[in-house]
């Protein structure tokens, strides 16, 4: 069995950002004891993404142990349109695109937690998950 190969968020009490393995983007923020990509507000982008590029071709196997929750008002729907997780060949950092806070093309695995009811999933249980293997040629909008 490898080894872990150490991209590692926590565990909290979180360090100065300047200090670990991710940069902070747009509206993202450490408060006690979790990262938050967004606070309760409207129009807010945010974004957490590794330093450090993750060499598929040295690791074609590999586990990820994510832990997020998603919050909002009590006795209300979830807000916002969600969030994924990228796992793409370019160093594309930041918040940009229209992919939940991502780059609208991308060459990679892209898991999206879609939290709002668009007519494109109509029948389709919400909070809604899915994942997308691009090559680079799709765009965001032509996949959902």
């Amino acid at each position: 069995r490898k080894s872990a190969i150490g991209f590692n968020l926590g565990p909290a009490p979180f360090p100065d950002f300047h200090d670990m393995d991710f940069e902070l983007f747009g509206d993202a923020f450490i408060k006690d004891d979790a990262v938050k990509v967004t606070d309760a507000q409207q129009h807010q982008k945010g974004a957490i993404w590794s330093k450090r590029v993750f060499h598929f071709d040295s690791h074609p196997e590999f586990q990820i142990d994510l832990k997020f929750r998603v919050g909002g008002s009590p006795n209300t729907d979830f807000f916002g349109d969600g969030f994924a997780l990228w796992y793409i060949d370019r160093r594309e950092r930041g918040v940009g695109g229209d992919a939940l806070g991502g780059p609208n093309k991308w060459k990679g695995l892209g898991i999206f937690f879609d939290t709002f009811k668009n007519h494109q999933f109509k029948g389709k249980r919400h909070p809604y998950v899915y994942g997308y293997v691009n090559d680079g040629s799709k765009d965001y909008d032509d996949i959902v």
